[in-house]
This record gives structure tokens, sequence and C-alpha cells, in this order.
């Protein structure tokens, strides 16, 4: 190595240094007391405390989605563990349940949030509760609709993980679009199970309806989601938010595998 290049190597390293301690984000916090009033408190970001989030986020989903394979394949192992889970499916329901308290939890209480470690107990209970489900549904599917569903979820989360992360758009400013989105949704749920009552004899037909909206949605939440982890857009998670975040990001591609696989229809 040449002398100029040895001394030119410090500069790069302090200019690599320097990039990292820049500010790319600030955070505005108010915290009301009953004696003192409001108290402002504004904290700053910078690249490589984002860089360390988008880390820890991607590690934490990669870690729970292992989880889930895990959880996918095991009613495909035994004949007793798949009939154990399509004779009692009511699990399904119960660990839905627990799923949208302790989510409630953690999206609207702060503290639960952002301390631990109740915000990694919120995580293993959401894992655990969502890994139910999904043992119970994909036991009334053959392995083969189970897999094709698994694949086409990869590609989509890659397909929008890049045009997330690249795209000029940004959709983190929509969220009052998204909970339109989300109450019809719900109008949209109850309205096609009274169809379903009322016309049984076109059931595939709404369920196939049905699958192919839940499946869109889910890809528009992944592409906020994503934007809000990477940080490259108006909106984003604060750093404190690596479990909520990494929660939000495994709930968008469960639930996407889960519609993806109602569209396959190739049920034992």
């Amino acid at each position: 190595m040449s002398s100029e290049a040895k001394a030119d190597e410090p500069e790069l390293l302090q200019a690599a240094a320097d990039d990292d301690n820049q500010i790319v984000r600030q955070y505005t916090t108010v915290q009301m007391d009953p004696f003192r009033g409001p108290t402002v408190f504004i904290t700053f970001e910078t690249k490589a405390q984002r860089k360390r989030f988008v880390r820890n986020v991607f590690c934490i989903v990669a870690g729970m989605l292992a989880f889930s394979v895990i959880a996918g394949i095991l009613p495909f192992t035994d004949k007793r563990i798949k009939s154990f889970f399509l004779e009692y499916f009511w699990i399904a329901y119960i660990c839905l349940a627990i799923y949208l308290i302790t989510m409630i939890l953690l999206s609207c209480v702060g503290k639960i949030r952002h301390k631990s470690p109740y915000n990694w107990i919120c995580m293993i209970i959401i894992s655990l509760s969502l890994n139910g489900c999904l043992m119970v549904v994909v036991s009334a599917y053959q392995l083969k609709s189970v897999g094709i569903a698994l694949g086409v979820t990869v590609i989509c989360v890659i397909v929008v993980s890049l045009y997330a992360t690249f795209t000029k758009s940004d959709f983190t400013t929509c969220w009052a679009l998204f909970w339109a989105i989300l109450v019809l949704i719900i109008i949209q749920v109850v309205v096609l199970l009274l169809a379903i009552f009322v016309f049984p004899q076109y059931f595939e037909i709404l369920d196939v309806i049905y699958s192919t909206i839940g499946a869109i949605i889910c890809i528009i939440y992944l592409v906020v989601d994503i934007q809000m982890i990477m940080g490259n857009k108006r909106e984003a998670f604060r750093p404190n938010d690596y479990i909520y975040g990494a929660v939000q990001l495994y709930t968008d591609i469960i639930m996407l595998f889960m519609y993806i696989l109602r569209l396959t229809r190739n049920q034992d």
C-alpha cells in the first residue's frame, strides 16, 4: 500500500464516522405533569442509530419467521398432530383473541412498547398466538398448497421490500387512508359472512374475493411498515420501537401468507 493511500485512510474512516453521526431525524415528546404542566423533550436520531434499528428489527423478524416455519411444518410431521388441530380448531379463535389484546396493549401503551422486558414479553405472546392460529389453518390444507403459498409469499415480500425501499412515493403519510381501509375491511368481513349464510352456493367466489382484497391490503401495509422501518420517508418508527416495528412487519407477512393460502383452495 502506498504512503498516500495510508495517509488517506484515516480521513476516509473519519468521513464514514461523520456520516454515521449525521442527524437524520428529530423527535418531540410531550410529558404532562399535574404540578409543573407539560414538559417538552427533543431527541435526535443519527444514521448509525437508524442502521442499528433496521438491523435489530430484521434480525428479530427473521427469528420469528424461522419459528413460524417450524410451527407450520409441525402438523405435517405426524397425522395425530394434524388431527388434533382439526378437531380442536377453536384454539385458533382463542389465539386470535390473545393476539388482538396483546397487540392493542403494545400499540397503545407507550411504557409497554418501549420498556424491556414488557415489550419482549408481548412479542413472545404475539408470536405464540399467531403460530397457534397458523398451525390450525395449515392443518386444513395439503402440504403442496402450503409450499406454494410460502413460495408466493416469499416472492411478494422480496418484491415489496425492494419497492418500498427504493420508490420515491411516500406511503407513511397516508395513515388516514389506511384507517379508512381498515374500517372497510371490517365492514367487508361482516358483509361477506352474511352473504355466505344467505348465498352458500357462492361461498368459493366470495372467499376468493375476500382473500384477494385481504392480500392486497396486507401488501399495502407491508410497504408502509418497511418504509417506516427504513426511516427514509416522512414518518418512521422511533429507535426504541424496534420490538413494535418487528411485530408489525411479522404480522404483515403472516397475514399475507394466510390470505395467499386461502387462494390456493386446495384443501384436504
